[in-house]
């Protein structure tokens, strides 16, 4: 019935007809006792009256048809006051949705006031004031609610989202689209499809050493369930205060297996808050607020999980944030980027003549291997017993010792076939793909 506005209340437009008519409501005669037991079984309404549901239903179709929405009910019957407050209150979700559009497509605007309001969400809540009349402001006990909130904003902002804005969230608004409460459990906080792929993106206040018992099993749960759901790449954003080297170790890994134990790898990265609004306005400000920027961001910080530990690879994730926002800030390719590609589990390829193709595996030498030379399976990681270093070439064999990659295996369309590592890679024929 009512709604923030600036530092008061006001009328929801859309209710102001109930408004006048709880208003005119008169004080009962009725002994106190009567009016609890009323109370008790469910107070009457004015809607509960034919005529007085008719004028509420005529009022919004009146509202609607000012504002050019469209609408049908004519599918509905309107003979009883249940009836027309069911066509009522179908009109009013239609309007609440139209509404949350027209906001979603205002955020691309508001950016900066998202990157303030992570600025407080950082610092653990506060207020920042702009002017006698204008300020923004997170509680201290809200602060999960106004997290999700807030990335929920900050995907709006970059837009180019397929699903409708109020699918991309789970947690309630409040009519002047504030939070009410953090999302429940059982999915994922933040859904945003895209035209290529989907980011779920899921974020947690929780900076001590139990953010991985309480985030590492959901986190990886709610991916795994929206690659089976997507036809098409998933990638999954898990934003911090502070991320737990713990967790980050969970999320290198990044193994689930889902029903008829099926091995999954899935496409975690951990961001700091810091980290993801660093980028956040770089982006805004090199006038480059693309998802693809978003999709490629997560894919270079992926690059080397497999062969560097819990925290130089959240090293490695800062210096590439750093990196790219730079980037996309002054809109200048970085010229600095190693020759020789990172290819990564199951990497998809693509060829000059031969099109897209996958790695499967990977063919090392070991000089003390009676063999001298191995293939290696590579489609979800390396086996146990072998480990690579940084360089993204060098292996180490339990038993075996040093060894070295000299070609991947890729399954292509037609054929099977080993490529030269690095040559193949660095010579323009072959390229790994963001696909």
């Amino acid at each position: 019935m009512l709604q923030r506005k600036g530092r008061g209340l006001i009328i929801v437009p859309a209710k102001h007809v109930m408004a006048e008519k709880l208003a005119k409501s008169t004080a009962s005669a009725e002994p106190i006792m009567e009016q609890y037991k009323l109370l008790c079984n469910g107070a009457p309404l004015p809607t509960d009256n034919v005529e007085v549901a008719k004028s509420l239903l005529d009022d919004l179709i009146k509202q609607m048809k000012e504002r050019h929405i469209a609408f049908d009910i004519s599918d509905l019957p309107l003979t009883t006051s249940a009836e027309i407050n069911i066509a009522r209150q179908r009109l009013e979700n239609i309007l609440a949705q139209t509404d949350e559009i027209q906001y979603a497509n205002d955020q691309c605007n508001q950016w900066k006031e998202i990157a303030d309001y992570m600025s407080l969400l950082i610092k653990g809540g506060g207020k920042q004031v702009y002017d006698e009349d204008n300020a923004i402001e997170v509680p201290k006990d809200e602060t999960p609610a106004y997290l999700e909130w807030t990335l929920w904003r900050a995907a709006l902002a970059i837009d180019h989202i397929v699903n409708k804005p109020y699918e991309v969230r789970g947690f309630k608004l409040d009519a002047d689209f504030m939070p009410v409460s953090a999302a429940g459990g059982g999915k994922g906080d933040l859904y945003c499809e895209f035209n290529d792929f989907t980011i779920l993106t899921e974020v947690t206040m929780s900076t001590s050493s139990r953010q991985e018992a309480m985030e590492g099993e959901p986190v990886r749960r709610h991916v795994s369930d929206a690659v089976l759901k997507y036809e098409k790449p998933v990638y999954g954003m898990f934003i911090a205060v502070k991320i737990d080297t713990n967790t980050a170790e969970t999320f290198r890994h990044g193994v689930w297996y889902a029903k008829g134990d099926m091995k999954q790898r899935l496409d975690i990265v951990p961001l700091t808050l810091e980290q993801f609004q660093k980028y956040f306005v770089a982006m805004f400000e090199g006038k480059q607020a693309k998802p693809e920027h978003l999709r490629d961001l997560i894919l270079e910080c992926e690059t080397k999980r497999d062969v560097l530990n819990a925290p130089d690879w959240k090293q490695h994730i800062n210096t590439v944030v750093t990196e790219r926002a730079h980037e996309v800030r002054i809109g200048i390719k970085r010229t600095d980027v190693a020759d020789a590609p990172m290819v990564p589990p199951g990497a998809m390829v693509k060829h000059v003549a031969f099109g897209i193709g996958q790695v499967v595996g990977l063919m090392a030498s070991f000089p003390g291997c009676q063999t001298k030379t191995m293939e290696v399976p590579y489609l979800t990681g390396l086996p146990d017993e072998i480990s690579m270093a940084a360089d993204g070439k060098t292996l180490q064999h339990e038993r075996f010792g040093e060894g070295t990659v000299y070609a991947y295996i890729i399954v292509f369309k037609k054929r099977i076939m080993p490529m030269v590592y690095p040559s193949a890679f660095t010579d323009n024929s072959l390229a790994v793909e963001a696909i």
